[in-house]
């Protein structure tokens, strides 16, 4: 796995935040947390991450990551919401069911850096 990735985590809990940071960090990686406002603005400012995380039904995916099409992601999201989109998950893309175990993030976000 190349150091010096950035992972972006979009409404997600401090405590996600905190593992994501204790495990990637010390491997060279850089994690963020924004809290998503219904727009882009607060993605504007940032560069380009590697991989994002994000906590689905906290907001709306067209404006909160349009700038970021095509950057490899986490969603975690409710059984209800799994079951209802499509039952093929592309490369780029890993689905966590909530509640969710650290250690499947970790091994999804790996995974997607890696690539």
């Amino acid at each position: 796995m190349a150091s010096g990735q950035r992972v972006l985590l979009i409404d997600g809990q401090s405590e996600t935040e905190q593992v994501l940071r204790a495990v990637l960090e010390p491997q060279g990686h850089c994690v963020e947390r924004i809290r998503s406002t219904g727009n882009s603005t607060a993605s504007n400012n940032l560069p380009s991450p590697n991989v994002l995380v994000i906590h689905s039904g906290e907001f709306t995916a067209e404006t909160t990551f349009a700038n970021w099409r095509g950057v490899p992601r986490v969603v975690i999201e409710s059984e209800r919401e799994i079951s209802s989109t499509s039952s093929a998950t592309s490369s780029v893309e890993r689905r966590l069911p909530k509640p969710f175990q650290y250690s499947d993030l970790i091994q999804a976000v790996e995974k997607l850096m890696s690539r």
